[in-house]
């Protein structure tokens, strides 16, 4: 849907500069960014990639000690169905079925949290680069400038890439 109501903004805008005198369309200036890219290596996003992978162990660890705990809840009902204690073996179902359960709970809580955490890093990096795209653009003369991911961009001149500028422009000014 995103891609769709770029194409027909980027269709519109084209329409508006064919329209335009010849003249007009020599001082069309365009460029683009992948910005996902800048976000990545830019000195902030790699610190902020570092504290969430950080995070993401720290979490994982202790995933890990729980599913432990699971594991030998589960050797332990396997023991008692060997020996046939009913009475024991329904406890232990119970109270594997329950730690089972309480795992998922965690884990996806945990996953959510990760996902905001992410995000959360991600916007504050996102609205400095939009911010360093603008003065570019406009330090540049450029008419537009798009965002291109090698999904999206269909073809464009290595020149008009403006991403290594980008990132040596944001490493500049946040440090």
């Amino acid at each position: 849907m995103r891609f769709f109501r770029n194409l027909v903004v980027i269709a519109a805008f084209a329409t508006t500069f064919a329209a335009a005198a010849p003249v007009q369309a020599k001082s069309l200036k365009i460029g683009y960014v992948n910005l996902q890219r800048a976000i990545r290596e830019v000195a902030e996003g790699k610190r902020a990639t570092e504290r969430l992978r950080k995070t993401f162990e720290k979490k994982q660890k202790t995933l890990r000690a729980k599913e432990k705990e699971l594991e030998g809840l589960k050797k332990q009902l396997e023991q008692a169905s060997v020996v046939k204690d009913q009475s024991a073996t329904r406890a232990q179902k119970l109270e594997f079925q329950k730690k089972y359960m309480e795992l998922r709970e965690v884990f996806m809580k945990e996953q959510q949290q990760l996902m905001k955490l992410e995000q959360d890093e991600l916007s504050k990096i996102t609205v400095k680069m939009r911010k360093i795209i603008k003065k570019v653009g406009k330090k540049g003369g450029y008419t537009i400038i798009l965002e291109g991911q090698k999904a999206r961009l269909l073809f464009a001149e290595p020149h008009l890439d403006l991403t290594n500028e980008i990132i040596r422009t944001y490493n500049g000014k946040h440090k």
